[in-house]
């Protein structure tokens, strides 16, 4: 046992310069969790910490912690009701140590109560104060929001903007318009794929053909509906022929009746992405100015400072 503990502390030791950082991560835990000199493996079972296992690597065991929590709002959102441990549990797919770990430190935090005794425990507002806090005074959103906001209700339709990190794409700001017939996307999600969406082309439009072919050399082109684009020549082919115009399309290759049209532009260094989404018959009728709004659109932004 005491050698297995020294073990433990000579790793916690290495990661010592980040061990702020893990304690903000895991307030649950005492300050004597990650000092090398306590840390014992009674400690580590009291705190509902599964034993060491051979492979253990610190930021993987804290990341896990952070995917719990994210996990546990995430369950509330889906299911719009008070939860118990048990159906958290079996919710998360994780052992009830953990659960009850995860949820005590939220509601030691104030961002979860007991409904009643025995009864669930449910958000409080605690969480949707930070977010707002953070989301007002987000530059990315105050900047472009209200250009994205313009071009929505031009166009009567629904446009993101996405940020770019390698192949990936993810949401940052989504206005709709009035219209309940809107084809959107949600903040936070990243793009479906990148060879049946125009923000999918568009991220891959960056890259070099040779870049281009040995990716999609990797995927499965999946038809997602009779339009979908399945040859790699013939994707290869469209992607040229976009990045030369600068706009991407999707006439009904993810979404059947749904037209996309993207543009990307560099912004303070970091590659972003701007879709346009409506039905077809309408985004048909305004092609031409929904194309040339979309790049005044990316022009302003990329002019501005963050």
């Amino acid at each position: 046992m005491d050698g297995n503990a020294d073990k433990v502390g000579a790793l916690v030791g290495t990661f010592g310069m980040h061990r702020r950082n893990i304690q903000l991560c895991t307030p649950h835990l005492p300050a004597s969790f990650f000092t090398p000199t306590r840390i014992t493996l009674r400690q580590r079972e009291y705190h509902g910490v599964s034993p060491l296992p051979s492979n253990f690597s610190l930021p993987y065991t804290m990341s896990k912690i952070v995917y719990r929590t994210l996990d546990v709002f995430e369950a509330f959102a889906a299911l719009k009701r008070p939860l118990s441990l048990t159906e958290l549990m079996k919710r998360l797919d994780i052992p009830m140590s953990s659960c009850h770990d995860v949820v005590h430190a939220l509601e030691e935090r104030g961002y979860l109560y007991e409904v009643k005794p025995r009864g669930g425990f449910y958000p409080t507002a605690r969480l949707h104060d930070i977010a707002r806090t953070i989301l007002d005074n987000d530059p990315v959103t105050e900047r472009a929001e209200p250009i994205l906001q313009q071009l929505s209700l031009d166009l009567a339709a629904s446009v993101s903007l996405g940020k770019a990190k390698e192949h990936q794409l993810t949401y940052l700001v989504v206005c709709n318009p009035p219209d309940p017939l809107r084809f959107s996307v949600v903040v936070g999600t990243s793009v479906r794929n990148l060879y049946a969406t125009s923000a999918g082309k568009a991220l891959l439009g960056r890259f070099s053909p040779d870049a281009q072919a040995a990716y999609l050399q990797g995927v499965e082109l999946v038809p997602m509906t009779p339009f979908t684009i399945t040859s790699r020549e013939q994707l290869l082919a469209e992607l040229k022929v976009s990045g030369e115009r600068g706009w991407y399309i999707n006439r009904e290759e993810s979404v059947e009746d749904a037209l996309t049209i993207s543009t990307q532009f560099l912004w303070n260094g970091a590659l972003y992405v701007i879709t346009a989404a409506g039905t077809r018959n309408r985004m048909e009728r305004q092609f031409d100015h929904a194309v040339q709004s979309l790049r005044d659109a990316a022009d302003r932004l990329q002019q501005g400072e963050i």
